[in-house]
C-alpha cells in the first residue's frame, strides 16, 4: 500500500493572488488617507476661524487655515460659480447631514448639482485653487470679483 504524503505548501498562484489583494488594499488605504480624507468637508460646530495678515487685515479661513473667498457675481442663497468655475474656485462644501446648529452668520445653500455649500451671511464660500498652502491669499481680488471675507 502506497502512502500519499500531502504538502502544506500552497501553489504559486495562491501567493500571487495574496500579494495582489494586499497590494490593492494598501493602495486603497493610501488613496483614502491622502486624497479622500484630506479633501473631506470638515465636520464641526465651528466652520471657520479668523486669521490676520499685516497687509490684508483679518480674514476668514476654514478650520485647516485655508482662505475662504466670496464671488461678487453670486446672489444671496445661490452660487453662480459652477462647472469650470468651480474647478478654479472649489466650493466650501457642507457635511451631510447638515448640522442643526450652525455658527452665527453661517448658512447652507443648495448648489445646482444638489450638493450643499456653506455661506457667510447668505453668500456662498469658496476656496481658490491658486492657494497651495495655509495662509495663501492668491485668490484675493482676482478679476476684481473674488474677495477674502472680512468677518
Amino acid at each position: 500500500m502506497e502512502q500519499v504524503i500531502k504538502s502544506n505548501k500552497h501553489p504559486l498562484w495562491h501567493w500571487i493572488l495574496l500579494y495582489v489583494v494586499v497590494g490593492f488594499f494598501i493602495c486603497g488605504l493610501t488613496y483614502y488617507f491622502a486624497v479622500v480624507r484630506k479633501n473631506a468637508p470638515i465636520s464641526s460646530d465651528t466652520m471657520y476661524v479668523t486669521k490676520t495678515n499685516p497687509e490684508k487685515g483679518t480674514y476668514m479661513t476654514d478650520l485647516r487655515g485655508i482662505t475662504l473667498y466670496m464671488f461678487d457675481e453670486d446672489v444671496q442663497g445661490a452660487s453662480n460659480c459652477n462647472d469650470s468655475c468651480s474647478t478654479k474656485w472649489p466650493p466650501y462644501l457642507a457635511v451631510e447631514p447638515v448640522p442643526s446648529q450652525l455658527p452665527k452668520n453661517i448658512t447652507v445653500i443648495t448648489r445646482t448639482d444638489r450638493s450643499k455649500q456653506y455661506a457667510w451671511k447668505g453668500m456662498p464660500l469658496y476656496y481658490s485653487s491658486s492657494d497651495t498652502q495655509v495662509g495663501d491669499l492668491a485668490g484675493d481680488r482676482v478679476g476684481g470679483v473674488w474677495h477674502i471675507i472680512k468677518p
